[in-house]
């Protein structure tokens, strides 16, 4: 919250709340990524932190910079697709209601 520079509420909360998010999903991507990798190989506590403990928003930032490169690959070959495929349908919904 300290980044958040804002005259007024709105922005102020629209960053509280993107913040939360962030760390929410950084705590669920926690487990599958210490579970994915060799233990000890995405984050690893720094030695001028003893105190830290888990991951922050910034090392995740920095694995995905690692792949960045994948990441515009990815991209460019999303954007060459004439039609994005659509994901399998079940059939229509039997009760009528919209999901």
């Amino acid at each position: 919250m300290e980044e958040c520079r804002a005259w007024t509420k709105e922005p102020i909360l629209r960053t509280f709340q993107v913040q939360l998010l962030a760390m929410t999903l950084l705590r669920l991507l926690q487990a599958p990524l210490e579970r994915g990798w060799e233990a000890g190989t995405w984050w690893v506590q720094p030695a001028w932190n003893r105190r830290k403990r888990h991951a922050s928003i910034l090392d995740l930032r920095r694995l995905f910079w690692r792949y960045r490169t994948e990441f515009s690959q990815f991209l460019v070959a999303l954007e060459e697709l004439e039609e994005i495929p659509q994901p399998p349908t079940l059939g229509p919904d039997p009760t009528g209601r919209a999901a």
